[in-house]
C-alpha cells in the first residue's frame, strides 16, 4: 500500500479527427500536469493497426501530437483510437478508447455528482449523436484503483442520468483515498461522421459533503519531494564552492 494516494490521471479528449490529404492523425487530449512520461497511442482503421509513443507535455498539462498514418487509413477517415496512461509515483494509469472522424460531437455536459445514493449527470451532443453516454467514476481505496460505470441513451441530443449506485460501491467511494474524478464520455457514432469525445472533472457527494480531502496529502508529499530536490541542489553548489555543509534530520516528539 502507497504512503499517500495517488492523483487521477484526469486524461480527457478534446480533438480527435484524421488529415485525409496530410496522412496524419491530430490528436489534442488534457492531461493532469502532474502526469509525466509516455502514452501508448493505438489507431485502427481500414484493418490496418499503427502503434506509436507519444510524450506527455507537462508544463502545459496536455498530449497534442499529429502522427503519420498509412494512406488506406486516411482514405477511410475514421477509426478507433486507443491512449493508454500507465501512470507514475503520483498519477493512476488511464485508459480512453473512442472513434476519430471529422465532424464535432459538441458534448457539454454538468459536472457528474453523487446526491442521495444516485449518480446524476446530464448533458447535450449535436443532434446527429445516437447511442450512449458512457459516466465513468474513478477513485482509489487503499492504494488499490477501482472504477465504476454508467450509461445514459441519448435522445434528440440530450442525455439524462440518474442511476442508483450499488450499496458497496457508496461504501468504496465513502472509504476513498483521495479525490473522486469523473469522465463523462461519448465514444462517436460512425454513420453520422461523428468524433469521439470526453470531458474529465471532479465529482462531489451531496452540496453539503465538505470532508477534508486526503488529495491534501498529495500536495503535502510532492511539495515535500520538491523541498529535498532543491535541497540537494543547493548542497552540491555550495560543496563544489569549497564549503562544509551538514544536514539535521528533526525528529519527532
Amino acid at each position: 500500500m502507497p504512503a499517500y494516494a495517488k492523483d487521477a490521471a484526469k486524461l480527457a479528449v478534446t480533438r480527435a479527427r484524421v488529415l485525409g490529404r496530410e496522412r496524419q492523425l491530430d490528436v489534442l487530449a488534457p492531461i493532469s500536469r502532474h502526469a509525466s512520461g509516455l502514452i501508448d497511442v493505438t489507431f485502427k482503421a481500414a484493418r490496418q493497426t499503427t502503434r506509436f509513443r507519444q510524450r506527455i507535455d507537462s508544463s502545459r498539462g496536455q498530449l497534442r501530437f499529429r502522427h503519420t498514418i498509412t494512406r488506406a487509413q486516411a482514405r477511410q477517415a475514421t477509426g478507433i483510437l486507443t491512449l493508454r496512461y500507465r501512470g507514475n509515483e503520483n498519477v493512476r494509469s488511464q485508459v480512453v478508447r473512442l472513434r476519430t472522424a471529422a465532424r464535432h460531437a459538441r458534448l457539454q455536459t454538468t459536472r457528474p455528482q453523487i446526491a442521495d445514493g444516485r449518480l446524476i449527470a446530464q448533458g447535450t451532443l449535436a443532434r446527429r449523436a445516437h447511442g450512449v453516454v458512457r459516466v465513468q467514476l474513478d477513485w482509489s481505496r487503499q492504494g488499490r484503483p477501482m472504477h465504476y460505470e454508467a450509461s445514459a441513451r441519448i435522445r434528440d441530443g440530450h442525455f439524462s442520468l440518474r442511476e442508483r449506485l450499488p450499496a458497496g460501491t457508496l461504501k468504496d467511494i465513502a472509504g476513498r483515498d483521495g479525490t473522486l474524478q469523473s469522465h463523462v464520455l461519448f465514444t462517436g457514432y460512425a454513420k453520422a461522421k461523428l468524433r469521439g469525445e470526453m470531458r474529465t472533472s471532479r465529482s462531489f457527494q451531496n452540496a453539503g459533503d465538505h470532508r477534508p480531502q486526503p488529495c491534501d496529502a498529495n500536495a503535502r508529499h510532492r511539495a515535500g519531494r520538491s523541498a529535498i530536490k532543491t535541497t540537494k541542489r543547493l548542497v552540491a553548489q555550495l560543496e563544489r564552492l569549497g564549503h562544509t555543509v551538514t544536514l539535521q534530520t528533526a525528529r519527532a516528539a
